[in-house]
């Protein structure tokens, strides 16, 4: 059954899919030019790091409904069980699909030692690297938020859900009111761990709502969240496109992304919140969400490795060759991904 954690995980996956189809095109495809040219198509320019941000929340919350279902428990064996299961799971496909990325687009890439390093403690943030492997920064900053999780689910269970709820909100508001007023620099503050940790933490808080909050949830607040939400993602794809006051987006924007999607994941929690749409389209959008993971990692690397072997009469005619074969290839490599590794 297609629910509403499927739909969320999917618009995420498009908002960072339909971007890096323009951004790795290079100097093959000059589709951005030409998109900004003829102003209504700056939709193109979907919010990558929204997804991103989306996704930060979205495993928050699954990490506290699995917590808050008995799964897992403060005790030593249950804290190693999720562990594990992570490590497992998230940690071990992303060191091989590394493995597999530099075998085939950059043999030489890991002859740094620091960046092997980095890679095995987790502290990898995307720099130096190239198309496919720099994504995977969101991976290993996951993993230290995974760590936390105990911690955070003691915390929740020990003191009011929605005091803890609100100062990881406000931290996070101030944390990044700071960043920009100080002049660090930004891709510092967008992927390390402990500034993505409101949004992480307010998504594991989401969790409890459904249990605590009991009202009668009509169609039209579902249908004018999912209209501010659709507000959010076309002003930021306006704002990417024209470059117009970017650090809105950068900055600012996280905390809206952060406010709507666990308001999306609470109003849509009631009721089950399943899509109404043919069984087949529900079969394959299932399937799609189940593989959602790997296609982050290799959707980026696919694009690169075939963007200058892709051929085209017009620039727009090759850029929707260069996107439907690449998301051919890389279901097919995500779906042979996930049966080696999420099959145990």
């Amino acid at each position: 059954m297609l629910n509403y954690i499927d739909k969320l995980r999917i618009a995420a996956t498009f908002l960072v899919f339909c971007l890096h189809s323009l951004l790795f095109t290079g100097k093959n495809f000059p589709m951005m030019d030409i998109l900004k040219d003829s102003g209504g198509y700056f939709i193109f320019f979907t919010p990558a790091w929204g997804g991103v941000w989306i996704f930060f929340v979205l495993s928050g919350f699954l990490a506290g409904v699995s917590w808050l279902s008995g799964r897992y428990s403060l005790t030593r064996a249950g804290v190693i069980k999720y562990y594990k299961r992570k490590i497992y799971r998230i940690y071990i496909p992303t060191v091989f699909f590394i493995g597999f990325a530099v075998l085939v687009a950059n043999p030489s890439f890991l002859e740094d030692w620091r960046i092997v390093l980095s890679i095995f403690t987790s502290t990898y943030n995307g720099r130096p690297g190239f198309f496919g492997i720099g994504a995977t920064w969101y991976v290993f900053s996951l993993m230290w938020l995974y760590a936390i999780v105990p911690v955070l689910y003691a915390i929740y269970s020990k003191y009011s859900r929605y005091v803890v709820f609100g100062v990881s909100l406000v931290l996070g508001i101030l944390m990044r009111t700071f960043w920009f007023y100080s002049g660090y620099d930004w891709y510092i503050m967008y992927t390390f761990p402990i500034c993505n940790i409101d949004l992480f933490s307010c998504g594991f808080g989401v969790a409890y709502w459904h249990d605590d909050i009991k009202v009668q949830v009509k169609k039209c607040y579902r249908f004018s969240l999912l209209f501010f939400m659709g507000g959010l993602i076309v002003s930021n794809a306006y704002i990417i496109a024209f470059n117009w006051h970017l650090e809105f987006y950068q900055y600012f924007f996280p905390t809206l992304y952060l406010i709507l999607s666990c308001l999306y994941l609470w109003l849509f929690r009631i009721d089950a919140g399943r899509l109404h749409l043919a069984d087949i389209v529900k079969k394959y959008f299932k399937k799609f969400s189940n593989i959602s993971f790997e296609f982050y990692l290799f959707h980026s690397l696919i694009f690169g490795l075939i963007c200058s072997h892709v051929g085209g009469h017009s620039a727009i005619g090759q850029w929707v060759k260069y996107v439907f074969i690449g998301m051919i290839i890389t279901l097919i490599c995500a779906k042979g991904w996930n049966k080696i590794f999420q099959s145990r």
